[in-house]
């Protein structure tokens, strides 16, 4: 048996949690069984009454907030408030029969930086994103776990962690495909871990189907 994990991942308009914005929220339940392509996901742009951020950031955004200009254009796509946001994603969490009061999460730098966004996220009145949903204090990060003390002086890139565990392409920088992209890093290293410390249980490289180095 294998305990379940939600990775979570957000696009900001900038670094600084206090004056940026969150714009894009998304998250993959890993049950460790199905294969990654169809884990469930949880997906959604924010909607605040006016946007403010950094230029490079802004830029780099520039096709979610186009999406979020031109909301009524795109039926594909969740658009929610804040709060509405909170309130959905708690009963996505509940559907999965995960505790919103202490959610087990990965993410890349998630504790310095989505949750430091997160715990802010609000409406001009009502509660906060935190006053929902709360996270566990002890995150599963790539970033310790690709670590090499040898050649590192902290914790490597995403784009690093992601050559190591030797999944190919760049960082895509929406929300959905960097929270798979945790899970693929997280898997591959615990594949590898379980394959030189239980050679003879090769039913520990099974994730999802599909057989780990």
């Amino acid at each position: 048996m294998y305990h379940p994990y939600v990775s979570v991942d957000i696009e900001t308009t900038g670094l600084n949690p206090h004056r940026c914005q969150v714009i894009e929220f998304g998250a993959v339940y890993e049950n460790w069984l199905a294969p990654v392509e169809n884990l469930p996901a949880f997906h959604c742009y924010v909607i605040h009454s006016e946007y403010r951020g950094d230029p490079f950031a802004l830029a780099m955004n520039h096709e979610i907030l186009r999406r979020i200009a031109n909301k009524d254009k795109h039926p594909e796509f969740k658009f929610y408030r804040p709060l509405e946001l909170a309130m959905e994603f708690e009963k996505w969490l509940v559907e999965h029969k995960i505790d919103p009061e202490r959610v087990p999460v990965a993410g890349k730098n998630f504790a310095g930086f989505d949750a430091q966004f997160l715990k802010e996220l609000m409406d001009y009145d009502g509660p906060r994103f935190g006053d929902i949903i709360k996270f566990a204090h002890r995150v599963i990060d790539p970033g310790s776990l690709y670590f090499d003390p040898r050649i590192d002086k902290e914790p490597p890139s995403t784009k690093t962690c992601m050559e190591r565990a030797g999944i190919a392409g760049e960082v895509a920088h929406t929300a959905v495909e960097d929270a798979v992209a945790v899970i693929k890093m997280i898997r591959h290293y615990y594949a590898v871990k379980y394959s030189r410390e239980r050679p003879r249980q090769p039913e520990l490289l099974e994730f999802g189907g599909q057989s780990r180095p």
